[in-house]
């Protein structure tokens, strides 16, 4: 993350600065009380099994310096350093992420979703980007409504790409990440039946992959698998210009595929 005033990130969330200099800069935002060093601001979310609200201790401990909560309690009491206090600290990280990713419209960003093959075509498409520059790419499995705005406030000032994995499993979701990454670029992998036990229909499932689609404007692109079902639909709804991709057919397509002796 680019250095950002703490003045900046509470106007950003809607938070406010009960305490530290508006003026002292952030780099990097953590979820993890254990991952910090230095200099960094530990963002206490509330979770089904744990409440980072109890582990502001530790992230003092850590080197933190500086915390975003939604409660006030003897912890921050004790805290020596910045602190803003937001409504609702998953929010506030998802408008901390918005706000940053329109800050960096430079950086070329391409969302990636589909039932299957995300990670793969993620990883093929860093590294093709990655000739032309640096690529702040998804890590792992932070393809969620948390690791998604925290990828995208890994963009650094030399990065020139962004390439980031959308994951969904309920209604509303892929909407959510799609705001927040404002991308240039999709790819829709395919429309299978992963999580098909939330959605309900693969149809459902279309319906939610193609508010990735609808996210992407006049001027950028979108990449369609040929000849699934709901290509024509998914289609229909782009702004911008439409490739399909496949084996064997599609506007780009792959031949002549020969499997190693690992069988991929």
């Amino acid at each position: 993350m680019q250095a950002t005033s703490l003045h900046q990130i509470a106007a950003w969330t809607g938070g406010k600065l009960i305490q530290g200099v508006p003026s002292d800069v952030v780099t990097v935002v953590s979820t993890d009380s254990r991952g910090l060093s230095g200099g960094e601001m530990f963002l206490a979310i509330k979770g089904d099994r744990f409440d980072g609200h109890d582990f502001i201790d530790q992230a003092a401990e850590y080197g933190a310096a500086s915390v975003m909560v939604g409660q006030l309690n003897l912890a921050t009491e004790r805290f020596g350093g910045g602190i803003i206090h937001v409504r609702n600290p998953v929010s506030a990280l998802q408008e901390l992420a918005l706000n940053y990713r329109r800050a960096r419209r430079d950086v070329f960003g391409v969302g990636i979703t589909g039932s299957n093959g995300k990670t793969s075509t993620k990883d093929f498409l860093t590294a093709v980007l990655s000739l032309a520059g640096p690529v702040n790419a998804t890590i792992g499995n932070l393809n969620n409504h948390l690791g998604l705005p925290l990828t995208i406030l890994r963009t650094e000032a030399e990065h020139r790409a962004g390439v980031w994995e959308m994951g969904m499993s309920h209604p509303g979701e892929i909407e959510v990440l799609a705001e927040i990454a404002a991308p240039d670029a999709a790819v829709i992998t395919n429309i299978g039946t992963a999580h098909i036990e939330h959605m309900k229909s693969r149809e459902a499932i279309a319906l939610e992959k193609g508010m990735l689609v609808e996210s992407i404007g006049k001027d950028g692109f979108v990449v369609l698998p040929a000849g699934d079902d709901y290509t024509p639909s998914l289609a229909s709804r782009c702004r911008g210009h439409v490739v399909t991709a496949g084996i064997g057919r599609g506007d780009v397509s792959a031949t002549n595929l020969c499997p190693s002796a690992a069988g991929t």
